[in-house]
């Protein structure tokens, strides 16, 4: 689950998830495969989930040798009520200047998982 600073505009959103979210698994073993993950995208005022089944092929590989899990966010399809797009910086989260640096952008996340 993804927590935002304002509430996501679905109406927006939605007919652009399929682009917006993209998940794959890097498996920690070099002669495996990258594999996309298929996954699932709620919204929900301002969190977004996005969730994905352990028997998916990825995420078994994944639960096996372990890797890393990335959830790629083009935070150019997220937008506010306002019809502002979300920024992809993590200053905010991190605790440096609260105020995104700009609109829009790939927010990468990296999700460690061991076997």
């Amino acid at each position: 689950m993804l927590d935002w600073t304002g509430v996501i505009d679905p109406d927006r959103f939605v007919p652009f998830q399929l682009a917006a979210i993209q998940v794959v698994s890097l498996p920690a073993k070099q002669n495996l495969p990258v594999l996309a993950v298929r996954r699932s995208v709620k919204v929900n005022d301002n969190q977004l989930l996005v969730a994905a089944s352990l028997t998916d092929p990825g995420m078994a590989t994944l639960m096996e040798v372990g890797g890393t899990l990335l959830i790629d966010v083009v935070c150019d399809f997220l937008r506010d009520d306002r019809g502002q797009p979300f920024s992809s910086s993590l200053s905010a989260a991190l605790g440096f200047d609260p105020q995104p640096l700009a609109p829009g952008g790939l927010m990468r996340l990296a999700i460690p998982v061991t076997a």
